[in-house]
């Protein structure tokens, strides 16, 4: 008898549509998801800003409390006689804490609508996007920038590239801009001559002189960058006495050379410096600190230093080299007067060497302060 070799025959799985219907009713697919890159310091100045709407968008809180528990109290208690004080002189008090309270939490309500909109999650979320775009808009300037470097322009040592809002630029690689007297009679021509006028090529007709021979300072060809300079000591200035208000921008490049560290460029007016105090660089005071005081130490090298004062309600920036030192509303006020060695506080003064001054009546963008910093450390060979 043959064996029976047949397999059972295969059973197939099979399924109904309606079987998955009871279990699944749609099947919906979301992963995909934006990639947002910024640079730390564009982000830290965002949140940093974005922090200070926040803490307006709450400055109510604490009026409201203080208005409730003296309005109840001035309508509910019986004041009496209290420490020596008169119960009359009490109940007054309450009533003025009423008054000053209802006040303050009218001004935080009223700033609280102002800042609505710009205090949400929403709007910090599109700030950051659109720092992305700047961010490329940037490199891609720097880029075209270097590039231009690379390739030898000649044209970038003496212009600034931005002009837009220039009041003031003083550049000591133009001898012609340089006099010997504060009357613009006599041109420097020559090394160790005196500066009594160092001449603004903006066109405002910002000049920095100084009348007073025995105070004029020196004309160098090898200064900062092995270029020429305006070498000053403890005895010598340079002044310019217009009033800079906020919204203003200062960037300059100096460098101190031993012997004195103190202030190098300050105003005449007020209490304003940026740049260097007291054995300290990096340093920023607008009526107010904005860097971190007396810190970090001062060297001999040069420094592209850039201040950007917006003015009451916003934040003030200081910068150095490119990067940023810090960001906050503590110095509000711009420069009344600019002054080399010499201002409202004449004691504090530097052995230094300065090259290049330039300001803004306006707070520039930061891809247009990167741009005048890259044509400044570019030209006067500072990394």
């Amino acid at each position: 008898m043959a064996a029976n070799n047949l397999s059972p025959p295969e059973r197939k799985a099979t399924y109904s549509p309606s079987e998955e219907n009871k279990f699944i009713d749609k099947v919906r697919s979301n992963v995909k998801s934006d990639l947002i890159e910024i640079t730390a310091d564009k982000l830290e100045n965002i949140l940093l800003k974005h922090l200070h709407k926040l803490g307006i968008r709450r400055s109510w809180a604490t009026p409201l409390p203080v208005f409730i528990t003296a309005l109840l109290a001035s309508l509910t208690a019986t004041f009496s006689d209290k420490f020596g004080i008169n119960g009359s002189v009490w109940q007054a008090f309450f009533l003025l804490v009423v008054c000053v309270t209802v006040v303050w939490l009218v001004v935080a309500l009223i700033m609280l609508c102002a800042c609505w909109k710009t205090s949400s999650l929403e709007h910090l979320i599109g700030l950051i996007k659109n720092a992305q775009k700047d961010g490329q808009q940037e490199a891609s300037r720097s880029t075209t920038v270097l590039g231009g470097i690379l390739k030898g322009r000649k044209d970038m040592a003496s212009n600034v590239p931005i002009t837009n809002g220039l009041a003031i630029w003083l550049d000591a690689s133009d001898i012609s801009s340089l006099f010997q007297t504060s009357d613009g009679k006599e041109p420097v021509k020559t090394e160790n001559q005196l500066v009594g006028l160092w001449r603004d090529k903006s066109g405002n007709d910002n000049h920095f002189s100084q009348s007073q021979q025995g105070a004029r300072p020196l004309f160098v060809k090898t200064g900062i960058g092995s270029k020429p300079s305006v070498m000053f000591n403890t005895g010598q200035s340079i002044l310019m006495t217009r009033n800079l208000p906020a919204p203003v921008t200062v960037i300059y490049v100096a460098r101190q050379i031993g012997g004195s560290n103190k202030r190098v460029l300050s105003a005449m007016m007020n209490n304003w410096l940026l740049g260097y105090w007291r054995g300290a660089k990096n340093q920023a005071y607008y009526e107010g600190w904005v860097s971190t005081e007396g810190s970090p130490a001062t060297d001999y090298s040069p420094h592209v230093f850039a201040g950007i004062v917006r003015g009451p309600g916003q934040n003030s920036e200081v910068w150095a080299d490119g990067s940023m030192v810090a960001i906050n509303p503590n110095g509000i006020t711009g420069p009344n007067g600019l002054a080399i060695n010499t201002g409202a506080y004449p004691e504090e003064v530097s052995d230094c060497q300065v090259a290049e001054i330039i300001v803004f009546n306006r707070d520039i963008s930061q891809s247009e302060r990167q741009e005048v910093e890259v044509y400044l450390k570019a030209k006067w060979g500072i990394n």
